[in-house]
């Protein structure tokens, strides 16, 4: 995966630059991105009838610019948030960043990617068309496959009657409370970041939004027609970033949930999964109380705050000393260059050892590197692996630059950058994008460093002119030599004509996600069906006795009865035949866990297009019990392709009714 990460980074940063590379800035676009659903679902709750949900999403489809397109970018900007999500999972598992204390960010994160998905999933049961009700269909068949609940949920959306209100008020009480648990969700994302970032750049923010706006107004989001459930679903226009599980729910309901549910524990299991082992997980920094110096700027400078100040006993003196948590730390080592003693830092990387490691590099390279020369000193990230080899190249090829590499810019000490200074005219630190850094805020603190804002800072402003900082994204090295050739080290800034691919390719992109949307589900079976929905309530048996004398002795006098009397559910046949065909031969027996719950039967069967001749017979058990309920149903029907026959009980439980497009 890192080499397919590596690849589309090269791509996108040649087309928008390192700065405004949306593969970088995953995380707070799909911040953005919410804000928008947000805000967009919060206007248009004010249009929204819950008694006509259908005829008012219909009614905003049609209104004026000011309503009507801000339903479309509600729906384009949720489905970007899929793409966005995905895109960001996929980024922070190939760079390994979801173990130690990201493990809290990587398991919240799934948490809110399920909360989307089943905030999506609400949105749609609100529009109630075609895809609302295959939606609601899916979903009741997946419960029901379940047997949690002794009732079936499918009845619910068996066509005896619409959806009432109180549905579409649940449903819609659901959509906006998830978002707002949401909200609290990103809290906890990012509680255990320091200097955790929730929005992307103005820019990008503005360009998101005018891009969204433009092909909301130019292409408005599909919507099918109204839901009737006595028809079954045609095709529709499905949005296949939230509801690609539909064409399997029919056949294997229990199949899909199961894959969803080991899929969230899978996705949760992975900072334990692929935790780093052995050799393989960086050392964790440590610290010699004898020389820390209480300065407290680790501390200050840890992304994951794994370096606590304590009091300890120190050479029998008390002292204040940082300290690591080594559950805590990842060994991203950015803490070396907090360190002015050069006591802090992981194995191997200590400010010391990146000293020693800059005075070999000084006496390997040529004898005439000395300030007054005009050689400049590239120095370039191992964690880039594609910049590294192209930047080495580059100075190879180039007699006038040399090449040192180190394992994290932000790592580099000053110190350091202060020794290789003094024996070059300029030093220039190819360093990793700023939202692109392999150790969190690498390239922010070593900015801040060489500014003068964060201690350590140089000593000697003349050492500082000669050192400057050029983030590098893989694919922009050509920048960086560009400028390296005129001898001006400056902010890549594009012009208008040169952002236009970048632009036409926003474009294109979001094109492709509303096209996506419009790509219609498979088209099922047209075939009629026989729906029988049957809910039978209150049939028992009652036997009566006379109390022995001791039960009477045991009874306190006012609670005593002439009779002791126990009920028994009853259960029933159900028999049901298409034509000279038995379809249904079955015993039903009362739900719940005390069998005191009504027969339920929910059933479709598909028939053969034309007039076919339906008896049901529904009898109890014990044929003795002639006072309960004995119900039949005898008559020729006529089946038209793509509708349901519905037949279900009336209020009054004494017979049974049928619905639908009945033609004898």
């Amino acid at each position: 995966m890192r080499w397919l990460l590596r690849y589309l980074d090269r791509f996108f940063n040649r087309l928008y630059s390192s700065e405004y590379n949306p593969l970088y800035r995953s995380g707070t676009i799909a911040v953005g991105l919410f804000a928008f659903v947000f805000i967009t679902g919060i206007y248009l709750a004010f249009f929204y009838r819950l008694g006509t949900p259908y005829e008012s999403v219909l009614s905003i489809q049609k209104s004026p610019l000011f309503i009507g397109w801000i339903r479309s970018l509600h729906r384009y900007a949720s489905d970007i948030l899929v793409v966005v999500v995905i895109l960001h999972v996929a980024r922070m598992f190939a760079q390994r960043k979801n173990w130690g204390p990201r493990s809290l960010a990587w398991i919240s994160g799934v948490g809110l990617f399920a909360m989307m998905l089943f905030s999506g999933w609400t949105g749609f049961l609100m529009v109630w068309d075609a895809q609302a009700q295959a939606v609601a269909e899916g979903g009741a068949r997946i419960i029901d496959s379940l047997k949690f609940f002794s009732d079936p949920i499918s009845q619910s959306f068996s066509g005896i009657s619409d959806p009432p209100a109180s549905f579409f008020f649940l449903i819609l009480f659901l959509h906006v409370v998830i978002p707002l648990g949401m909200v609290f969700g990103l809290w906890i994302h990012t509680s255990k970041i320091a200097r955790s970032i929730w929005f992307p750049k103005k820019k990008l923010l503005i360009g998101l939004g005018v891009v969204l706006t433009f092909v909301s107004v130019i292409w408005p989001a599909p919507l099918a027609e109204k839901a009737n459930l006595l028809a079954r679903t045609g095709s529709f226009p499905n949005d296949w970033f939230y509801n690609f599980w539909l064409p399997g729910v029919e056949d294997s309901p229990r199949l899909i949930f199961f894959i969803f549910t080991a899929g969230l524990i899978l996705l949760s299991a992975v900072p334990w999964i692929f935790k780093p082992k052995g050799q393989q997980r960086p050392k964790p920094a440590f610290n010699d109380p004898k020389i820390c110096q209480s300065c407290s700027q680790c501390v200050s400078d840890c992304p994951y705050e794994a370096i606590q100040m304590v009091d300890m006993i120190v050479s029998g003196a008390p002292k204040n000393v940082a300290q690591v948590n080594p559950n805590l730390c990842v060994g991203c080592g950015l803490c070396s260059a907090s360190c002015a003693p050069f006591t802090m830092g992981p194995v191997g990387r200590k400010a010391g050892h990146q000293m020693t490691a800059a005075k070999h590099f000084l006496t390997e390279a040529r004898s005439d590197t000395n300030p007054k020369t005009g050689r400049t000193l590239l120095i370039g990230c191992q964690t880039q692996l594609g910049s590294h080899s192209r930047l080495e190249k580059f100075c190879r090829n180039n007699s006038d630059f040399d090449y040192h590499s180190v394992q994290c810019a932000g790592t580099l000490h000053i110190s350091v950058i202060e020794t290789l200074a003094r024996s070059y005219s300029s030093v220039v630190i190819a360093s990793c994008p700023e939202r692109n850094c392999h150790n969190k805020d690498g390239v922010l603190l070593l900015t801040e460093r060489l500014s003068g804002v964060r201690e350590p800072t140089f000593m000697q402003k003349e050492i500082r002119a000669r050192v400057k900082v050029f983030p590098v994204g893989d694919g922009e090295e050509f920048r960086l030599f560009q400028f390296l050739r005129k001898g001006s080290i400056e902010k890549f800034r594009a012009s208008w004509v040169q952002r236009l691919p970048a632009i036409l390719a926003s474009f294109i992109l979001l094109f492709l996600v509303a096209g996506t949307t419009r790509i219609h589900a498979p088209a099922p079976n047209e075939s009629p069906l026989l729906r029988m929905s049957l809910r039978l309530s209150g049939q028992s048996e009652k036997k009566c006795r006379v109390p022995t004398p001791e039960e009477v002795k045991k009874t306190l006098s006012h609670m005593q009865a002439q009779e002791i009397c126990t009920y028994r559910s009853l259960s029933y046949n159900l028999r049901a035949q298409l034509d000279q065909q038995l379809i249904v031969d079955i015993q039903l027996d009362p739900g719940g866990m005390r069998n005191d719950r009504p027969l339920y039967f929910h059933k479709d069967f598909s028939v053969p297009t034309g007039r076919h001749l339906i008896r049901v017979n529904l009898n109890p058990v014990d044929e003795g019990q002639t006072s309960n309920v004995a119900l039949s149903f005898e008559k020729f029907v006529h089946f038209q392709p793509g509708r349901v026959i519905l037949l279900y009980l009336s209020a009054d439980q004494k017979e049974i009714l049928i619905k639908g497009d009945l033609n004898e």
